[in-house]
């Protein structure tokens, strides 16, 4: 009898803890909704756009669909609060026919947010489209608090009772001020991490209370809420198969579903990828031959680009992006490009074509079945850099069917026209031209060397459900050399972001280096839970951590190279943290592991009891929380 008014007690005190947590996230919530303006969110405009459309017109709206009369409502709604002052232009209120500018349309994406964000819009279709905004707004705290439920839940199913990260976890997590700023948006970033975060829960509850139809169809149905929900969580189909597969064997045949899983990672590979594509180029239109080999014809090494042209395909077009050149310069430079091409029947076909900052640089030449080598010149300004070289035949006018071939592609400095290149090696990355050394800015020109790419049916398949280029991603990948910039800027913006970085993005933290302090404080917990794994390491239940670090990697992984396709326009996209917050509980949780580990040295050391370091931790949050308001209120309102 003792032992259950013991147990009682203890679960009063959680769920009056949870009830606290919950009310705290409302307060936070709120917070945010007060001191952001109208439209100051990541895309909140055109967010709220979508819902507003599926509550007002008839039908679900598909691509293309707007109400004109509510973007000028909308509009002159963001100019009032100041939305444009910054920008430099305002949209035209009187434009007729021309579509009213309040932002890149999100009609088309993943549908549910946007349905669930239209039910309280249908009742207000006479009022205010500002009041309607803050009322989506309110509506989006509720998945907030889902979030927050699920990480309390989460850390039930991994922790003992009065184990500190029972409340700790939801606690840290709604006194993110980033969590919370995102969470008090018309975003479907809101309903992204509220169902992915269930889904965790569930997938973590089916492993650790066994298999059971209920479970599995709850975890089920929440991936399918996350693949209509948005694609950075469209992950979850595929996740779910390992919580499923671990609960059917249970503990006493775990070593079955390893190997299951390691047999499905093996045959999967060989499945969706194919190995032979040239590495450092990249798939960016059209498609082009698996088979490189073209030994008895190619002029360099044993292989060559080979293009296939038939009626009625678009041209397909391959893509290496050239490093950014360290020299400063104060002329203009000339550049040499050339390759061999030649093909199986005389045509006119295009030299590769070098892109510039704003312009594209290739010439027409006739070739026929013997392989020559073509130059040209081309001068680039002191702001000019060459960024991309793109290899493609061009159209097919004639309406017949030829296969054209290019090697040894060259870009180096100076006037080389008309000169042949001597090679050094059949890679072509150097040698002699007009007797003098060079170094080729084009890698792997010959396609010696090979590289992994999805195969075709599998690009196909997910260009139904997901937008972009998986292949173009995964030749990028394989190519660091030209990207290093964009990763370091990556990291820097995903880091800012993650903690407190506010509107979009434009609006960061006042202080002395505060972002540095973040840094150290995220290292410093990343750390601490390494040491904690390694302490520990005997007593993880592997099969949690294999599926919680998939998700990690797997979102995380997705966010960090959302921009790197941008780059093949000549663009500059950095990627945000709001992308990674799906994954924003197994994320806490290691922070909160490591910061705890740390407190166990301190204690041990310096004698330092837990809990006063743990209040020490809530109150650096509570800090940061009071130098974000203070931030968001100086930018948009002092």
């Amino acid at each position: 009898m003792q032992n259950f008014r013991s147990m009682w007690s203890n679960l009063c005190k959680e769920h009056q803890a949870l009830v606290l947590v919950l009310l705290l996230a409302l307060v936070m919530g709120t917070t945010f909704i007060i001191l952001v303006p109208p439209w100051q969110h990541y895309d909140e405009p055109t967010q709220f756009e979508y819902a507003w459309l599926v509550a007002n017109q008839t039908g679900f709206p598909s691509n293309g669909d707007h109400d004109q009369q509510m973007r000028r409502e909308v509009a002159a709604s963001m100019i009032e609060h100041g939305f444009f002052d910054d920008l430099g232009f305002k949209p035209d209120l009187l434009s007729g026919a021309k579509q009213i500018w309040i932002g890149i349309s999100q009609v088309g994406s993943q549908p549910l947010y946007y349905w669930l964000a239209a039910l309280p819009l249908r009742f207000l279709k006479a009022t205010d489209v500002t009041f309607q905004l803050y009322v989506d707004r309110i509506y989006s705290l509720l998945f907030m608090l889902v979030t927050v439920g699920a990480a309390y839940g989460f850390a039930v199913e991994l922790t003992s009772p009065e184990h500190p990260i029972r409340w700790l976890l939801p606690l840290s997590i709604l006194l993110l001020p980033g969590f919370a700023d995102i969470s008090s948006a018309v975003n479907d970033d809101v309903a992204a991490i509220a169902f992915f975060s269930l889904f965790l829960w569930a997938g973590v509850r089916l492993m650790k209370g066994g298999f059971s139809w209920m479970r599995i169809l709850a975890l089920v149905i929440l991936s399918l809420l996350c693949f209509y929900t948005k694609s950075t969580v469209m992950i979850a189909v595929g996740l779910a198969a390992i919580p499923i597969l671990f609960s059917i064997f249970g503990k006493a045949r775990k070593r079955i579903a390893w190997m299951v899983v390691t047999a499905g990672v093996i045959i999967g590979f060989m499945l969706f990828f194919e190995f032979g594509y040239p590495r450092s180029w990249y798939q960016e239109a059209g498609g082009t031959s698996s088979n490189f080999s073209v030994a008895g014809q190619s002029p360099l090494g044993d292989k060559g680009f080979k293009f296939n042209l038939a009626d009625g395909n678009s041209p397909s077009r391959i893509s290496q992006l050239i490093p950014a050149d360290q020299n400063q310069r104060d002329t203009k430079t000339v550049y040499t490009v050339g390759a061999w091409i030649w093909a199986d029947q005389p045509l006119t076909v295009q030299t590769p074509t070098l892109h510039i900052t704003d312009r594209n640089a290739l010439r027409k030449v006739d070739v026929d079945q013997e392989p020559k080598f073509f130059t040209f010149t081309e001068k680039v300004g002191v702001k000019e850099r060459p960024y991309k070289i793109s290899l493609s035949p061009g159209p097919n006018p004639a309406g017949e069917e030829f296969t054209v071939y290019y090697d040894g592609i060259l870009l180096v400095e100076g006037d080389w026209d008309g000169e042949i290149p001597e090679m050094e090696n059949h890679s072509g990355d150097s040698g002699l031209i007009g007797g003098e050394y060079f170094t080729n800015r084009i890698r792997n020109s010959s396609a010696e060397k090979n590289g992994l790419a999805l195969r075709t049916w599998v690009t196909a398949a997910l260009s139904k459900v997901a937008p972009g280029n998986p292949n173009l991603i995964i030749g990028l990948i394989q190519d660091p050399a030209p990207l290093i910039g964009y990763y370091k800027s990556t990291i820097k913006s995903l880091l800012h972001t993650f903690w407190a970085r506010f509107g979009w993005a434009q609006v960061t933290l006042v202080g002395y280096r505060p972002y540095t302090i973040l840094g150290l404080f995220t290292l410093a917990g990343i750390l601490g839970a390494l040491f904690a794994f390694w302490r520990y390491r005997s007593q993880i239940r592997w099969e949690l951590f294999f599926f919680l670090g998939l998700a990690l990697v797997g979102i995380w992984g997705a966010a960090f190279l959302r921009g790197v396709t941008s780059f093949m326009d000549g663009g500059y996209y950095i990627p945000v943290a709001r992308y990674a917050y799906p994954v924003i509980i197994p994320t806490m949780l290691v922070l909160n592991i490591g910061w705890l580990e740390i407190m166990h040295w301190v204690e041990r050391f310096f004698k330092i009891q837990q809990r006063y370091q743990i209040w020490v931790l809530i109150t650096l949050f509570i800090m940061l929380d009071i130098i974000s308001f203070y931030t968001i209120y100086s930018f948009y309102h002092a």
